[in-house]
């Protein structure tokens, strides 16, 4: 039946659990050695002298390449899935096995946002305005993706994170060469990130996952549990998604007038202070 499914799936020789330990102790252990690499290379490289941004280039570097990897991954699993463009063919034989990939994936998504959770209390993000909203986006993705794995909603779970972390690799990269002083380089990826935030997660992700999944399960609610949470936590996402979206075009308008992009796209309480390179006996001159 299908609970002896889930059990395989969760406790299995390859199950979700044991997926899911592997990919957060992964995370967990390789992630404060690998910022902190990063952020000493940076700094002695791109001569970067404010001590807030030494830290917070390993940690965006970090999210840079977790980001892209992730979303190489989701792609590997969607690849030649008709369910990519076919809302109704996420659930056309619900329930059914999930597919390996998916599981695979899935697990790699809850392991850092889980691990990303625990380091969230630690990191500089702990200090910005949007720590709360933060908190809210990791618990909502983690309790998505326990529920889609659970429940057998993979499908969706994989699509909804395939259209999201699409931005975030751009969103990251800008950020790096932000902190490392590429002045006009950096407008390239942000200038990116205004369409590959606002399409995939604004336009698309309603219209394909929330929308279209609500008319199918108006008509057959009885047979997937839990699907007016899972419905809701998805709209709460895509508030967040609108919210940060304001939050970036705000900073690009502004930014484009006043040519500063320096500050954190999703953080407001960065003083200008910080976003202003420390003082020093002899500055380099700046990158192009």
């Amino acid at each position: 039946g299908i609970m002896n499914c889930i059990h395989e799936q969760l406790f299995g020789t390859y199950g979700g659990v044991y997926q899911f330990l592997f990919f957060f102790t992964f995370f967990t252990v390789l992630r404060h050695p690998t910022t902190k690499f990063v952020s000493t290379l940076f700094t002695k490289i791109f001569a970067i002298q404010n001590p807030r941004h030494q830290t917070k280039v390993g940690e965006t570097f970090w999210f840079f390449m977790y980001y892209s990897s992730a979303w190489a991954f989701s792609s590997f699993a969607l690849w030649g899935k008709p369910y990519v463009t076919n809302s109704d063919a996420m659930f056309a034989d619900y329930p059914t096995t999930i597919a390996p990939a998916n599981l695979a994936f899935l697990m790699f998504e809850l392991g850092f946002y889980a691990s990303s959770f625990a380091y969230l209390f630690f990191e500089t993000r702990k200090n910005h305005s949007d720590f709360w909203m933060m908190f809210s986006h990791h618990i909502a993705s983690m309790f998505l993706i326990g529920v889609g794995v659970y429940f057998h909603y993979d499908k969706m779970a994989v699509v909804s994170l395939w259209i999201h972390d699409v931005a975030d690799i751009f969103l990251e990269g800008a950020k790096v060469l932000s902190y490392c002083r590429f002045k006009t380089l950096r407008y390239i990826p942000f200038g990116i990130l205004v369409f590959a935030w606002g399409v995939p997660r604004i336009y698309y992700f309603p219209k394909h996952v929330i929308l279209s999944s609500f008319r199918i399960f108006m008509t057959r609610a009885a047979e997937f549990p839990m699907i007016t949470f899972f419905l809701g936590f998805m709209s709460l996402l895509w508030v967040l998604d609108c919210v940060w979206w304001a939050m970036i075009l705000k900073m690009v308008i502004k930014g484009l007038a006043t040519m500063n992009l320096e500050k954190d796209v999703r953080s407001s309480s960065d003083s200008e202070a910080e976003a202003t390179p420390a003082p020093a006996k002899q500055q380099p001159a700046k990158r192009e």
